[in-house]
């Protein structure tokens, strides 16, 4: 059974069973990635399971993104609100302070919907809580 490729052509399947790629058109450097949870890495689900649905796709896809935003740009943002803060006018800094303020608060935010995602079980679930791992070590 295959789910239809939501993230690119309607018409080509996005995912078509265990170990098969989800194609990504038109994401710079996202070209392929692979669900995990649903391929041959990790643990995968046992073949009576029930595929992905593209909701979990979405979620599970979404969550890897912020869990990579989170463990590259978690310590610039970290160490940009806990700076005192400068002398003079540095026009850079309070631009990056107010990106970084916005950061925060929205970061705050997905950690509230964290829980959530925890209670459903399967491959979110995981990166639900490898999420909100990584955000108790930058917020």
């Amino acid at each position: 059974m295959a789910v239809g490729g939501f993230l690119g052509n309607p018409s080509q399947p996005a995912w078509d069973g265990f170990g098969e790629e989800l194609s990504r058109e038109g994401f710079g450097n996202f070209s392929k990635t692979r669900i995990k949870g649903y391929g041959s890495e990790g643990c995968a689900p046992s073949r009576n399971a029930p595929p992905p649905t593209p909701c979990e796709l979405h979620l599970g896809i979404s969550l890897e993104m912020l869990l990579k935003l989170v463990r590259i740009f978690g310590s610039v943002i970290h160490s940009t609100l806990s700076a005192s803060s400068s002398v003079g006018v540095d026009i850079q800094a309070e631009q990056r302070l107010e990106r970084c303020n916005l950061c925060f608060i929205e970061l705050e935010k997905i950690k509230h919907c964290l829980p959530a995602l925890t209670r459903r079980g399967g491959s979110v679930a995981k990166l639900a809580q490898e999420l909100n791992l990584a955000l108790l070590e930058v917020l």
